[in-house]
């Protein structure tokens, strides 16, 4: 399997070639693989968050008046403030792709809300219940101050033996208890009005039709809402799988091409964006396997070692595994290193970069191209016979040095 992998790559992806990019290209590459890499994670993002997403196709505002349709009588209620409490924020995504993607239930509401907020002055409203309510307080306040003075003056005078009826700030009993009456009158009217107002919003015809509304259709909505939460984590990772699968075969044949092609800077940009759409992908692979692993088995298992009091067994099985798996991963990167320097010893470029340096492509040594056929140290051929026209040609060359034919790398004549 390993091997066939290795064959895969070094066929479709792997330039044997020597030739450099300079730093330019490079920093330009890598600017180039962070657009990208950028471009993707907004992509998906638009896909799994905004297009598939539960959130935004059953907003939170939607499913607080599903789970609780009794706020739709509080005047208070955010669901009154602004249409944006029924959309999940994503930057860079209009209206009109929320109005497109919410449930056609939460649309629904929305205008039914709207109908509220049409005929009934929703900031006005809260004004009127405001200022009630801050006069209520007031009332109270001095219904309190005049109970709390009355009574401990009251109590003072007579521990003093102090029969005036007289209490500090011309509040005297007789005027005392007929400001309590008118107080205790205006407060009692105040809360009959405040009442009234609150009552009032919720006998309201509209409030009381989107109240209805969602009542009637809340059980049903409740239940696709927690469908389609279940499905959604399965749908999230399909997607993001189709959106990525076209760009990983676009980028791979590119690079395949380009490499058959040996031209090297498009080759090279094709891998970098290959490699940058794999990290992504690989990501939403291992989201899946990740989420249907075993996991309880494992967790059963660490429990088997626990219950035996030896827990160190299990991180002495961790270590073994992971210094195992190191030193494999070590030995044949090692062996892939050895084999790439030797096979770069035999390619075109390696031969052209030999002849303009007069230097054996084997061993390094110092050669004569034009007079000698083997190398004196290593014994390396140098030359081979033209196909077309029979004669001595330099090997490893694209062209015959008289006919001009191009020639096969891997003819050993």
């Amino acid at each position: 399997m390993i091997n066939k992998f290795k064959q895969f790559y070094t066929n479709n992806l792997k330039y044997t070639g020597r030739e450099k990019l300079s730093t330019g290209s490079t920093f330009l590459i890598i600017c180039l693989d962070l657009f990208v890499f950028f471009i993707l994670l907004q992509g998906l993002m638009f896909q799994t968050k905004v297009l598939h997403s539960p959130v935004v196709k059953y907003p939170y505002g939607c499913i607080v008046v599903l789970k609780n349709p009794s706020k739709i009588f509080i005047h208070t209620s955010r669901i009154y403030n602004n249409n944006n409490y029924y959309k999940r924020r994503v930057s860079g995504v209009s209206d009109s792709i929320y109005d497109k993607e919410r449930s056609p239930f939460c649309n629904t509401i929305i205008e039914l809300t709207k109908n509220v907020k049409k005929h009934v002055n929703i900031e006005e409203y809260r004004a009127q219940v405001r200022k009630l309510k801050t006069k209520e307080t007031n009332l109270n306040n001095q219904l309190n101050n005049i109970r709390k003075n009355y009574n401990t003056i009251l109590f003072e005078k007579i521990a003093k033996n102090e029969t005036s009826e007289k209490l500090p700030n011309d509040l005297d009993t007789k005027n005392a208890k007929i400001k309590y009456e008118n107080l205790k009158k205006m407060k009692e009217l105040n809360s009959s009005n405040l009442t009234k107002k609150i009552q009032q919003f919720k006998t309201n015809i509209y409030v009381k039709e989107l109240h209805s509304y969602v009542v009637t259709k809340a059980k049903s909505v409740l239940a696709k809402y927690e469908e389609t939460k279940e499905s959604y984590y399965l749908k999230k990772k399909g997607v993001e799988i189709l959106f990525l699968i076209p760009l990983l075969f676009v980028f791979f044949k590119s690079c395949s091409y380009f490499m058959k092609k040996e031209n090297y800077i498009f080759h090279i940009i094709s891998k970098n964006l290959l490699f940058v759409t794999l990290i992504p992908f690989i990501g939403t692979l291992s989201g899946l396997v990740y989420k249907y692993l075993p996991r309880e088995f494992i967790a059963k298992v660490l429990d088997f070692f626990y219950s035996l009091e030896i827990p160190f067994v299990a991180y002495y099985i961790l270590l073994f595994l992971g210094i195992t798996i190191g030193v494999l991963l070590i030995i044949k990167m090692q062996q892939y290193y050895k084999q790439k320097l030797k096979k770069e010893e035999n390619n075109k470029l390696s031969f052209s970069i030999s002849y303009n340096k007069s230097i054996c492509n084997n061993c390094h040594n110092t050669v004569d191209y034009n007079k000698m056929q083997f190398c004196p140290h290593c014994s390396n051929r140098l030359v081979k016979q033209c196909s077309e026209c029979g004669s001595q040609t330099i090997k490893g060359l694209k062209y015959c040095l008289y006919c001009g034919k191009e020639m096969c790398l891997d003819d050993k004549k």
